[in-house]
């Protein structure tokens, strides 16, 4: 890899999280792309499993050398956003093992991360926040992971089964893993002490390990956007690949086109990231309409006339003017 999704990670959080005092960021999410209805696909790293790991482990370190703990997510098997808490994913050994653990194994035992979120679904059976064979057997035992596992939002179903399992941390808050809970079976031997003392353990140590919380001052996590901008250009340039180019078309040459038409309902305005919890609405966004506009007019050589087309029903085409918004409508069709 280039190195690019280390820059990313580390400017992903440029000490804006530093800045509101966070110990954790919720990311990367790394689920290996199996199904194309999930929802949170577009924030996953592919389908590849070596290719997700290369991108994470760059991202995690890079989000880490600011001081700040990153999390790897969902663990695992979270193939469906629909009816996520009832799925059960049934995957065999050999599939585990060679499609959806590698990036999580290569994102611990590369990357150190600091904290893996455990998934909403089921996984053989077995609710993700307890499932011990998974969280304990293969996570902390097999890898080595001394971090911490907490769950999804809400995604903790039964208070002893979890702590047994594995999980350390109920988030958002203490619904069924609290002292109501435990304790009673702490004193049954239904939860031993040193389980407990492991949770307490990795939470403790891992917020310690995330240093430069308490002595940070408190800078605006705003300044300096278009350095910002930059970084995360570059990363998505680093990032394409480009598998036909029919005739040389690309780059487009303004000495062999006359104009540009662009289709689809996506164009713009842009659409920069999915919905959910993951969605992060930047300061500003370039749709492709807008981009390709710059270049007709802002480059050197003849400007191009740009038309775009919703492709929907009852869309006009509008013929750009010079980055003027909104569009001029020079024509309409049903």
């Amino acid at each position: 890899m280039s190195g690019g999704e280390r820059r990313l990670g580390a400017a992903t959080l440029d000490r804006a999280e530093q800045a509101i005092k966070q110990h954790f960021l919720l990311a990367p999410g790394v689920n290996i792309n199996r199904a194309p209805m999930n929802g949170r696909n577009f924030e996953y790293f592919g389908e590849d499993p070596f290719l997700a790991s290369r991108i994470a482990v760059g991202y995690i370190k890079g989000v880490q050398s600011q001081g700040v703990s990153a999390t790897v997510k969902h663990f695992l098997g979270n193939n469906s956003e629909f009816d996520r808490h009832n799925t059960d994913s049934i995957i065999d050994e050999r599939t585990l093992r060679e499609i959806y653990l590698p990036v999580f194994e290569a994102a611990v035992k590369e990357a150190h991360v600091g904290a893996i979120m455990d998934s909403y679904n089921l996984t053989n059976g077995l609710h993700m926040s307890q499932n011990k064979y998974l969280l304990t057997d293969v996570v902390k035992k097999e890898w080595g992971f001394d971090g911490l596992i907490m769950s999804d939002w809400s995604g903790t179903y039964d208070g002893i089964e979890a702590a047994n399992a594995g999980q350390d941390l109920e988030m958002p808050s203490g619904l069924h893993m609290n002292a109501e809970t435990l304790k009673p079976a702490i004193e049954q031997g239904k939860v031993s002490l040193a389980t407990i003392d492991d949770k307490v353990r990795r939470i403790r140590e891992q917020r310690c390990d995330s240093t430069g919380f308490t002595v940070i001052k408190l800078i605006s996590p705003f300044h300096d956007i278009t350095r910002k901008a930059s970084g995360a250009l570059n990363a998505a340039l680093e990032g394409i690949t480009l598998l036909k180019n029919e005739g040389g078309l690309l780059p487009l040459a303004k000495s062999k086109i006359k104009s540009v038409l662009i289709v689809g309902p996506d164009a713009f305005p842009a659409v920069p990231v999915g919905g959910g919890s993951a969605e992060v609405q930047p300061f500003a966004a370039v749709s492709f309409l807008e981009g390709l506009t710059n270049y007709a007019f802002n480059h050197p050589g003849k400007p191009l006339q740009v038309f775009y087309d919703r492709a929907c029903s009852r869309t006009a085409i509008w013929r750009t003017p010079p980055i003027s918004l909104p569009y001029r409508l020079t024509g309409s069709r049903d």
